[in-house]
């Protein structure tokens, strides 16, 4: 027992005989059996042929007979056993079988109807964003000013937008509103993050350009007071949102223009004279609108002549990346421009987006 116990119960000489095991029931049900019948036949033919005169021959028969009948119904009753217990064992793979398919019935029937609950919502959100795409395109400017002079019956001032969301709603803005008879305002701006929620805070952008208007001749002014919006609007979201802008007021009576920039890309100013081309002069940029309530932007002055062009854009008409890892920059941009400046802006534009896709190696 001290040698045993160590080993557990399978180290246990009869251990093959205990349990529920198939192994163990045919060795309790036939290993006895067929000792006892091995004994008794020993015992009894030693009786007969001792008692009676028996051939042993026709004893070794019956002996034989009687062993192949007992085993015969030891064999039956281990075949009756483990017969009951394949059936057991079959009708209960046939339960689970049977569960198991009413379960994947059940599976696919839900996946079927949350992939149509989807399905159903995913075209609800793109209905959604359809509309939303629709009011953001809305806010953009349908018409620009005319700034009549008494020399023509053309305006002093042409504009040419170009605008294109990568995705349904976009976080860029712009805005053209005329200040006075000769002089017009122009605002850009360029919300952090892509999608609904940069497209709603230029919605608010869009109603605090609009409702400093009459204050909008001092370029510096407005974006302070559109920064102090800004934040005031944001503080119950506990959330910074920042977005950068350029405001821009040009006189055409006095020939210059007045600028402010909030962390914005500068726009490059054509001179139709040299058609030489380079960014607005800014010499201390302001920070981006939505982080600072006392930040303050300066406003900077430049001169401007007929026929010259100043080209106002966001960061995404020059931030691509090429196959090889490297970055269009601004003054890529620059280039580009200087290449097709004697050209109409529409054809301008053609040209720049054309170099800058080839730049992307991008076809779209």
């Amino acid at each position: 027992a001290a040698m045993l116990s160590p080993q557990g119960p399978s180290g246990w000489p009869l251990c093959h005989f205990v349990g529920p095991s198939t192994q163990a029931l045919l060795l309790r049900s036939f290993l006895p059996v067929v000792v006892g019948a091995v004994l008794v036949d020993g015992a009894v033919r030693n009786w007969v042929l001792s008692r009676f005169q028996v051939n042993p021959v026709l004893l070794s028969a019956l002996a034989a007979l009687a062993f192949a009948a007992l085993l015969g119904l030891v064999v039956s009753r281990v075949a009756a056993l483990v017969g009951g217990r394949l059936d057991h064992a079959e009708a209960e793979r046939r339960k689970a079988q049977e569960a198991l398919q009413a379960l994947n019935e059940q599976l696919e029937q839900r996946v079927a109807e949350r992939t149509r609950e989807l399905r159903e919502k995913s075209g609800q959100m793109e209905e959604e964003l359809a509309m939303a795409r629709e009011l953001q395109l809305a806010m953009m400017p349908q018409q620009f000013p005319k700034i009549l002079t008494d020399a023509s019956k053309e305006s002093a001032l042409k504009f040419f937008s170009f605008y294109y969301p990568t995705g349904s709603v976009s976080g860029d803005y712009y805005d053209v509103m005329p200040l006075s008879e000769t002089s017009v305002g122009v605002f850009i701006c360029d919300v952090m993050g892509h999608g609904v929620r940069a497209a709603l805070v230029t919605a608010m952008m869009r109603a605090l350009v609009g409702g400093e208007t009459s204050r909008a001749g001092d370029p510096g002014e407005l974006l302070g007071r559109i920064n102090r919006g800004l934040i005031a609007s944001l503080r119950q979201t506990n959330t910074t949102i920042f977005a950068s802008a350029f405001y821009l007021v040009v006189d055409v009576a006095r020939g210059e223009i007045l600028y402010a920039n909030a962390g914005h890309p500068l726009p490059l100013h054509v001179k139709s004279s040299s058609l030489e081309v380079a960014p607005l002069r800014q010499e201390a940029g302001g920070c981006a609108l939505g982080l600072f309530p006392d930040a303050t932007f300066a406003t900077f002055r430049a001169p401007i002549a007929p026929g010259d062009l100043v080209i106002m854009f966001t960061d995404g008409l020059f931030e691509v990346e090429s196959p090889a890892g490297e970055f269009f920059g601004l003054d890529d941009l620059t280039e580009v421009v200087k290449k097709h400046a004697a050209e109409r802006p529409a054809a301008l534009l053609e040209h720049v987006l054309e170099d800058v896709r080839a730049f992307s190696n991008c076809a779209g």
